[in-house]
């Protein structure tokens, strides 16, 4: 957190906005993040990131598909603060149940 001066005062802390956006495989952004969140810092959007990343690679990609996601948070001013990616293949196993 930063101590602000001017309007706020100078005992009022701003909390650091982060804009959090998902890319797909060929580079265009599924989830844009034009609004932004408040969270209090980097270590905060680190987490965001990383949970967001794991609430895309729950969704079923069809069999033999190759999908890299990354998700990324910029601070307002566009400065990247942290980053992760997943590249993955789905694959259909056959199932070998033996019924009655």
């Amino acid at each position: 957190m930063v101590a602000i001066h001017g309007s706020m005062g100078v005992n009022e802390i701003a909390t650091p906005q982060f804009h959090i956006e998902v890319t797909s495989s060929d580079g265009a952004i599924v989830s844009p993040d034009p609004e932004g969140t408040d969270l209090d810092g980097v270590g905060a959007a680190s987490a965001l990131v990383v949970k967001t990343l794991v609430g895309f690679t729950q969704e079923r990609p069809l069999p033999g598909m190759t999908r890299t996601t990354t998700v990324t948070a910029r601070d307002k001013n566009g400065g990247l603060s942290a980053a992760t990616a997943l590249r993955f293949k789905a694959v259909r196993y056959q199932d070998q149940t033996v019924r009655p």
